[in-house]
C-alpha cells in the first residue's frame, strides 16, 4: 500500500512539473505585441503614403502593407514585416522600414516616437519630403542603431540626437543636413558608445572621439581639403576610413604617414586629390586611390605596407 501511494504521489509531482513547463511554453508562444504599440505602428503606417519613387533600391517593397488588424487577437504586430519584438516582454525593439516606399513629412507628433523600447531603427531610402529630423527622436533613449540615410531629411541635426547615449551606429549620410549651433562637437561627449558614424561633412565633434572603428563619408559631396586632424583620429581603434566619391582636393598640411596602427582599409577613390600619392600606415590591407589627379613619384614607403 505504501509503495502504491508513493508511486501515485510521484506521478502527481511529474504531472505538475510537466504542466508548469507546458504552461510556460504556451505562454511564451502566445506572447503578442502590446495593444498600445500595435496602435502606434498602425498610426505610423497611416501617416505616410506609399510611392514607389520614394525608394531607389531595386529590391524595395512596401513593408507596411502587411500591417493589418487581422488574425489572432486583432493581429500580432510582432509578426509584421520589419517589426522585431522582445520575446519576453512583447515590446517592439526593432523597426526596419528601409526601402519601403514611404513618402510624407514626419514631425515630433508622429506615433513612431511612442515606441520607447526601440533599440534599432532604420528608415533609410525613403522620402520624408525635406522634413527636419524631429526633436522627439530624443525620446527613443534605448536606441543603439539609428539609420536615417537617403531619406530626404534637411536642416539642423537636432540637439536631441546627442541624448541617445546608447548609440553605437549612427547613419545620417546622403541628406542635406547642417551642423549649426549647438554644434555636434560640443555635444559629442554624450555619444560615448559610438563606433560607426556616417554624416554629410567632416564633423568637428570627431576631434573628441578616440574609439571610432569605422568612418564612412563616401559620396557626400564634401569639398575642399582633408583636415589634418583626420590623420590622427582614433589612432588605436580605426579599422576603416572611406572618403571616396567626394570633391576633396588635397590635404591641409604636408602629407605624413598616418599613425593608425589597426587601419585595414583606406579608400580615397574618385576625388580631385592632387600631388604625390599619400603613404598609408603599415597596417593597411586595402588602399584605393584611383580616379584622382595625383602625380609624382611613388614613395618607397608604399613598399612597407603589408
Amino acid at each position: 500500500m505504501g509503495q502504491l501511494l508513493q508511486h501515485f504521489l510521484l506521478k502527481c509531482l511529474l504531472f505538475l512539473i510537466l504542466s508548469h513547463f507546458l504552461t510556460q511554453c504556451v505562454s511564451s508562444m502566445l506572447r503578442f505585441c502590446l495593444d498600445s504599440e500595435r496602435s502606434a505602428l498602425l498610426r505610423l503606417k497611416d501617416s505616410f503614403i506609399l510611392n514607389q519613387s520614394a525608394s531607389d533600391d531595386t529590391l524595395a517593397y512596401p513593408k507596411v502593407s502587411s500591417w493589418k488588424l487581422e488574425g489572432q487577437v486583432g493581429g500580432d504586430c510582432c509578426s509584421w514585416d520589419g517589426v522585431e519584438c522582445d520575446n519576453n516582454t512583447g515590446h517592439v525593439i526593432g523597426l526596419d522600414l528601409s526601402s519601403s516606399f514611404l513618402y510624407g513629412s514626419i514631425n515630433s507628433n508622429n506615433s513612431l516616437f511612442q515606441l520607447h523600447h526601440l533599440r534599432r531603427l532604420n528608415l533609410s531610402d525613403n522620402n520624408f519630403n525635406r522634413s527636419e529630423i524631429p526633436s522627439a527622436i530624443g525620446n527613443l533613449t534605448r536606441l543603439s542603431r539609428l539609420d536615417l540615410s537617403w531619406s530626404g531629411f534637411t536642416g539642423q541635426i537636432p540637439y536631441e540626437v546627442l541624448q541617445l547615449s546608447n548609440l553605437v551606429i549612427l547613419d545620417l549620410s546622403r541628406n542635406p543636413l547642417e551642423l549649426r549651433n549647438p554644434s555636434l562637437k560640443i555635444l559629442s561627449e554624450r555619444l560615448v558608445n559610438l563606433k560607426h558614424l556616417d554624416l554629410h561633412k567632416f564633423p568637428d565633434f570627431l576631434l573628441s572621439q578616440d574609439e571610432v572603428e569605422l568612418l564612412d563619408l563616401r559620396d557626400n559631396k564634401i569639398h575642399g581639403f582633408i583636415p589634418k586632424w583626420i590623420w590622427g583620429l582614433s589612432a588605436q581603434t580605426l579599422h576603416v576610413l572611406d572618403l571616396s566619391e567626394n570633391f576633396l582636393r588635397g590635404f591641409d598640411q604636408p602629407i605624413v604617414v598616418p599613425q593608425w596602427i589597426n587601419l585595414r582599409l583606406l579608400d580615397l577613390r574618385s576625388n580631385m586629390l592632387q600631388g604625390p600619392l599619400p603613404i598609408p600606415p603599415a597596417s593597411i590591407y586595402q588602399y584605393f586611390v584611383s580616379n584622382n589627379l595625383l602625380k609624382g613619384e611613388i614613395s618607397s614607403g608604399i613598399c612597407n605596407c603589408t
